[in-house]
Parts: C-alpha cells; sequence; structure tokens
C-alpha cells in the first residue's frame, strides 16, 4: 500500500459538490475513518490546511442566483428552437 503524505487540500468551486467534499475532508482522521454523523470532529484529523475556492463572492453554485443586474435577458422561444 503507497502511503501518501498529504497536509492540504483545495477545493475548486462552493457549490453542492465542492461543499459536501468540504464537509467530508473536514470529518476524515488521518486514519481514513469518517465521523460524519457523530456530531464530533477527528481528534487526530487527516489535514492541516483545506481551503475551498470560489469565484462569487458567496458560497451555493448554481443554486445560490445571482443578483438581478447580473442575469441575462432570456431569449425568445423561436431562437431556442432552432
Amino acid at each position: 500500500m503507497v502511503s501518501l503524505n498529504i497536509q492540504s487540500i483545495g477545493i475548486i468551486g462552493a457549490g453542492p459538490g465542492g461543499l459536501a467534499s468540504l464537509y467530508e475532508f473536514l470529518n476524515t482522521s488521518a486514519d481514513g475513518k469518517s465521523t460524519v454523523g457523530t456530531g464530533k470532529r477527528p481528534e487526530n484529523p487527516a489535514f492541516t490546511k483545506i481551503v475551498a475556492f470560489e469565484q462569487k463572492d458567496h458560497a451555493g453554485g448554481i443554486w445560490a442566483p445571482a443578483t438581478k443586474e447580473g442575469d441575462l435577458d432570456v431569449p425568445p422561444q423561436e431562437i431556442l428552437d432552432t
């Protein structure tokens, strides 16, 4: 078995998948076991640094609606049907 000494993790995107990854990594102990569902953080965490990068100023991905100013107009149905 190969043993890797990974101390830091970078997660690209804070949408649903990125947030789920962040939660799981925060609850992973050094022996690879997960503490998800126990209500406790691991005593010996697997990673010393976990960073999630997000393009927007808030988490949520496509589930976090953009402001009205940033929304594009919906094209007419005739264009979509072509």
